[in-house]
């Protein structure tokens, strides 16, 4: 695995130096709607896009 993907997945699940899966995670959050958009689109401006906007969302309201 590269340095890039481990930063990733880092910034994703490491929150003040524990592991953080809740789902009051805007990160894990976001990170999955890309996963499934990015799937089900094959576009990288949509998955972008609606990933971007959820994480905004979650951020306000959490």
């Amino acid at each position: 695995m590269n340095r890039n993907a481990l930063n990733l997945i880092s910034a994703i699940f490491i929150k003040d130096g524990s592991l953080n899966i809740s789902p009051e995670n805007p990160y894990l959050i976001a990170a999955t709607v890309a996963v499934v958009v990015s799937i089900k689109t094959k576009s990288v401006y949509i998955t972008l896009a609606s990933s971007g906007v959820v994480f905004v969302l979650l951020r306000i309201l959490l």
